[in-house]
């Protein structure tokens, strides 16, 4: 197996373009009822399961309290992929799941976008293969300045390549790793990652 390629021996990189960015219609004032976010109706039956029962008892409200705080009433989802094709179609099915959407062809662009700060993401999903710089060295990056979930794909061509690229990116600190182009079921569970990033970050890791 290859050693893992180290981001310091990785060279600087061009200076980042404009980005993109594209979002459903705006959510209504105040909290998005959980049960009226289209993304989150998994949330909704997972609550609804650990409140099986007992529907009107503390713990019950205690989940979905912590459910509304940890999940945002539209998860911001950063794209980032060389592929001009596979980025538009994925943009599409993540806008079609109601997730906000801004998409990036280059892993400088992104990383630019992050590093100022203007603009609030909960997820980072990013090709394996980019432009400008290697997808170990991106998500090095993103991990080691924010608290952001970073979810990796890649299209390798066999399952062997692609487990090895999965346990790279683990290595690297990815929150998972997925093949392209994503399934629908993935797409749709994408809030998962989200939620458990912003339980870390309010209650610590287990």
């Amino acid at each position: 197996m290859p050693a893992l390629p180290s981001p310091e021996d990785m060279t600087a990189l061009p200076p980042p373009e404009a980005a993109r960015e594209s979002a459903p219609p705006p959510p209504p004032q105040g909290r998005v009822p959980l049960s009226e976010a289209p993304t989150l109706r998994a949330a909704t039956t997972l609550v609804q399961q650990m409140a099986s029962g007992c529907a009107a008892s503390p713990a019950a409200s205690v989940a979905v309290d912590i459910m509304n705080k940890a999940l945002p009433d539209h998860i911001h989802v950063l794209v980032v992929d060389g592929d001009s094709t596979s980025l538009k179609a994925l943009e599409s099915s993540l806008l079609a799941h109601n997730y906000k959407v801004t998409t990036c062809s280059e892993g400088t662009e992104a990383l630019s976008m992050l590093r100022k700060g203007e603009v609030k993401f909960h997820l980072v999903l990013s090709d394996t293969y980019l432009p400008d710089m290697i997808g170990c060295k991106f998500l090095n990056c993103v991990t080691s300045e924010t608290y952001l979930p970073v979810i990796m794909m890649s299209a390798e061509p066999d399952e062997e390549a692609e487990a090895h690229a999965a346990f790279i990116h683990m290595c690297f600190g990815a929150r998972g790793h997925r093949r392209k182009p994503l399934p629908e079921t993935v797409i749709q569970d994408l809030w998962q990652f989200v939620m458990r990033a912003r339980l870390e970050q309010m209650m610590g890791p287990g």
